[in-house]
């Protein structure tokens, strides 16, 4: 069905955005296949949508917080076409290139090996093999260290837990990378190592209970709610039909991750009493909910020795 895109999430992970919103529906007396009206689901998913969010960065959740490899520019590509000064990482060479021309395409650069089999501990710029000159590209020497947030064909970066120099998975004690956020992205100092580790949170979903309109057009950002039962994202403009089913590409899936989807619930539930001016029943599913996400910190951290970091509401 649609494309998971920057959640890196899998289905057997995840519980059906519609189970979450129906089972709300269900807890306020209404039956979802009968008098949940258009307004009141729209609430309801916006209700979700800030619960899910809430838990989701309140607790690394290890499914949703990868640690990933990666390098400051796109890979050398034989068919993107490369303006000056435009700069491309070369696993083969371990170093990054900048065009020396306009209408760059399918020109390698000099001296292109074979990546390397395996994964490397650390790569350091002066380490990388000579190369012979070349007409197309030249060795950037005054690289600037940035990662952007959404990296082409990379999971899309939430919030930034930690940089490493060495492969976590491999090393016994990899070491730390200062870094610094910036609305552009992720600066390194110019002495940080050419490919760092990085572990970070991912985005938060967002959903509405707007239904996909096969005679619609949709701009990048705008959300559905498919007959499938999910949520999705416009990741590029879309022409009229193309839906999540026809055209996955251009659609990102928004999951409620199953170790948050009980606590959502019931918090959304809370949050529509809450409206409804039914506040001594709000305070006591706000803290119903509350207590079901503990319970699940509490399970991720005797079985696999995480470290919580959880306060309650307060009401």
């Amino acid at each position: 069905m649609g494309q998971i895109g920057h959640m890196g999430l899998s289905k057997e992970n995840t519980t059906p955005f519609k189970q979450v919103l129906f089972g709300v529906a269900r807890r306020l007396g209404l039956d979802p296949k009968i008098n949940l009206q258009q307004n009141v689901a729209d609430a309801l998913a916006g209700y979700i949508a800030e619960h899910v969010r809430r838990a989701w960065t309140l607790y690394q959740w290890p499914e949703l917080c990868p640690t990933e490899r990666r390098v400051y520019r796109p890979e050398w590509d034989a068919d993107t076409v490369y303006a000056e000064g435009q700069e491309v990482w070369d696993c083969g060479q371990r170093a990054y290139y900048r065009s020396l021309s306009d209408g760059n395409r399918g020109n390698p650069v000099t001296g292109i090996a074979e990546e390397p089999s395996g994964l490397f501990v650390e790569i350091d710029v002066q380490e990388a093999p000579e190369a012979d000159a070349s007409a197309d590209w030249v060795r950037v020497t005054d690289l600037v260290k940035l990662i952007v947030w959404d990296q082409p064909g990379k999971t899309r970066i939430g919030d930034v837990l930690e940089i490493w120099r060495d492969d976590p998975e491999r090393a016994k004690r990899p070491r730390t990378v200062p870094f610094l956020v910036t609305t552009a992205g992720i600066q390194l100092a110019s002495d940080a190592p050419d490919m760092v580790w990085i572990n970070f949170r991912l985005r938060p979903p967002e959903f509405k209970a707007t239904p996909w309109k096969a005679a619609r057009t949709y701009t990048s950002g705008e959300m559905v709610y498919f007959s499938d039962g999910e949520c999705y994202r416009a990741a590029a403009a879309t022409a009229a039909g193309e839906s999540p089913a026809t055209a996955a590409a251009k659609w990102e899936w928004q999951p409620v991750p199953r170790v948050l989807a009980n606590y959502a619930t019931i918090a959304a539930y809370a949050e529509a009493l809450e409206e409804d001016g039914e506040s001594d029943k709000a305070s006591a599913n706000f803290n119903k909910a509350d207590s079901r996400l503990a319970d699940e910190m509490d399970r991720y951290n005797v079985q696999q020795r995480q470290s919580a970091q959880f306060s309650v509401r307060g009401r």
